[in-house]
């Protein structure tokens, strides 16, 4: 065989060598593959951070920049329209000064969330604070209550697991009464 022979020879085989038109055996594919593109856990993250935007639906001057939607108020109002509530109204409230640019907050609120899907009829944007969010600590506390008044009513003789600090029942209401 010549060298130039040899050559074309060698270079057909590296060549047809190099070329694979079927996957890779299973025990060499991706380990990963079958992962979900969005792990369960940040699937999860995102739900709750979206309930809890729904829920307290305020836009404040932090979320604007001279009137104009920004990054903050932008993932605040897309995590509002990710809450399996979305399909329902969505209510923003505006709890901006009066004196400042209520009108294009206003304006850019509402383009926003059509920018997202959302229907003209499906958003009401009012003016001032959340009426329904006024102690966002008030359920959980009341929660609390609970568990001492429980807790009280079952001290009659069970022999169950009692905590060695002091109740709470009295402090906690003192705390909610300030």
């Amino acid at each position: 065989m010549s060298g130039k022979t040899w050559l074309l020879a060698m270079a057909l085989i590296v060549v047809a060598g190099c070329h694979h038109d079927s996957p890779p055996a299973p025990d060499r594919a991706d380990a990963f593959a079958s992962e979900p593109a969005v792990p369960p856990a940040h699937q999860f993250v995102t739900a709750q951070a979206a309930t809890g935007a729904r829920d307290d639906a305020t836009l404040r001057s932090m979320h604007f920049d001279g009137g104009r939607l920004n990054s903050l108020g932008r993932q605040k109002l897309d995590l509002m329209t990710r809450d399996e509530d979305a399909s329902q109204q969505i209510v923003v409230y505006l709890d901006l000064p009066p004196d400042g640019p209520v009108k294009l907050a206003r304006n850019s609120t509402l383009n926003f969330l059509k920018s997202l899907g959302v229907a003209d009829a499906q958003i009401r944007i009012e003016e001032g604070p959340n009426p329904s969010v006024t102690a966002p600590a008030a359920r959980s506390i009341d929660g609390l209550h609970q568990l001492s008044d429980d807790k009280k009513d079952s001290k009659d003789g069970s022999t169950g697991y009692q905590p060695s600090a002091p109740p709470m029942g009295n402090a906690l209401k003192d705390l909610a009464n300030h």
